[in-house]
């Protein structure tokens, strides 16, 4: 019963929603898992590159899909 409704939720974000919108807030994301990931080298090293390369990851699908 949760899964309907949380599916039937979720399909009508998806569709309400126009995909440059959700392209702007992946790419947002990926500058802001960036910057905490530098940010966070000088703490924790291990953090920090996750961080980053996840960020990185983040920035480079988003530029493939565009390119598409």
């Amino acid at each position: 019963m949760i899964d309907d409704i949380f599916a039937f939720v979720f399909d009508i974000v998806l569709e309400f929603v126009p995909t440059i919108v959700w392209k702007l807030l992946l790419f947002v994301l990926g500058i802001v898992l960036t910057a905490v990931g530098v940010t966070l080298l000088d703490n924790s090293p291990q953090t920090g590159s996750i961080l980053i390369v996840v960020g990185v990851v983040v920035l480079i699908g988003l530029l493939v899909s565009l390119a598409r």
